[in-house]
């Protein structure tokens, strides 16, 4: 009998809100692959009638090769081996996402996958149909530092104004969410992350039903090979 996969989770938040830091120390835990932001769950999710059937292998082949062109599945190389992806049992465009990243941490030598993709922060409802009882991780950074972030990278929002409607908008679309989905969603101040990694990590273990460990406080060490 197949063991039936534990529900995924996602870390979500407004560009330059931390949830790549947050991403690099989730990854080091020994149970947990987090691979670089996937950008496709929500965007094929909208296209799923131009592959017919999925529970047909040639289908769920055509729509598979689809998703590897994306530039994100190909930045962070998330597609590692078709064959061992198209080998899952594969019935649904859900079960297909949850072969692509199961088949990811496998290679990786973990049991459990997340997804760090912050455009994602105005998908959660569209999250939770493909994956009913996920959980949800928000991480918000104070909106001033958000809108100053933006202007230090080439890909940035450079309009300040512009910035801070972004980061209020998605924090508040966020906020109602989680209302709804709770308790499948936590916050956390990318703050107090900074300042108090051990404790804030420990809530988000708990969270996700995962022992603390230690590990992920050295996510520096590697963090340029898992970029």
């Amino acid at each position: 009998m197949t063991k039936k996969s534990v529900p995924p989770f996602f870390v979500v938040g407004a560009q330059r809100s931390g949830t790549t830091m947050l991403r690099l120390m989730l990854n080091q835990h020994p149970e947990v692959a987090v691979p670089f932001e996937s950008g496709f769950v929500t965007d094929f999710a909208a296209r799923q009638t131009d592959f017919g059937d999925l529970s047909d292998p040639a289908n769920a082949a055509r729509m598979l090769d689809a998703i590897a062109s994306h530039p994100l599945v190909k930045k962070g190389n998330l597609i590692l081996d078709t064959q061992a992806i198209l080998a899952r049992p594969i019935t649904d465009y859900a079960s297909l996402c949850d072969a692509i990243f199961s088949a990811y941490a496998d290679a990786k030598g973990k049991r459990r996958w997340g997804d760090k993709t912050p455009s994602y922060i105005t998908e959660l409802d569209q999250l939770w149909r493909l994956f009913p009882g996920c959980k949800m991780v928000h991480i918000v950074r104070d909106g001033r530092d958000v809108a100053l972030s933006n202007l230090r990278v080439g890909w940035g929002i450079h309009n300040l104004p512009r910035a801070a409607q972004d980061w209020r908008w998605k924090t508040l679309l966020a906020h109602k969410m989680g209302a709804v989905l709770a308790p499948n969603y936590i916050e956390l101040r990318y703050e107090e992350l900074v300042l108090a990694p051990e404790q804030q990590l420990g809530r988000i273990c708990e969270f996700l039903e995962l022992d603390y460990d230690p590990r992920m406080l050295s996510y520096h060490e590697n963090s340029v090979n898992e970029m």
